[in-house]
């Protein structure tokens, strides 16, 4: 029963940390890690171990009450994760698009700058077509996004 009792308090512990974005022992801070998933896991054998010791100590109505507000907080952990990862897509996305304008803007200055001739009028040619294959591949991928939800980057 002592083993009961010590793995339910070790198991609260290590989810607690988790919940405070603490990695357990042996992960790399490098790596990637999954840290609702995790709590997921840990949870479960959180409720496997609860139910051990209820099972030893005959006290069961705590465990399941225990379980069903660890479910539910392990998921609304993988609903706020999916919305920082889709935050992080969509700022991603913008500082691309941001970049390309400023690859567009210097470019443009180098154009303006260039004696009037063919040669300028190629390069203007060039970059406008540019631009405008730009336009229309953020336009596809914003018709992407709202009829399938998901972004198509690099199509």
């Amino acid at each position: 029963m002592k083993t009961a009792t010590d793995n339910v308090a070790r198991l609260k512990k290590e989810i607690a940390g988790l919940r405070r974005g603490i990695r357990p022992e042996g992960q790399k801070d490098n790596a990637k890690f999954d840290f609702a998933e995790e709590i997921e896991n840990r949870e479960k054998s959180f409720a496997e171990a609860e139910k051990k010791l209820a099972s030893l100590t005959g006290k069961d109505g705590k465990a399941a009450k225990t379980e069903l507000t660890n479910r539910e907080k392990a998921s609304q952990l993988k609903a706020e994760q999916k919305a920082r990862e889709r935050q992080i897509e969509e700022y991603t996305s913008s500082l691309a698009v941001q970049q390309k304008q400023s690859e567009f803007d210097i470019r443009q200055a180098g154009v303006d700058e260039m004696k009037e001739g063919v040669e300028k009028e190629k390069k203007q040619i060039q970059l406008n077509f540019e631009k405008l294959e730009e336009e229309n591949r953020l336009r596809k991928e914003k018709m992407d996004k709202r009829c399938t939800g998901k972004s198509h980057a690099g199509i």
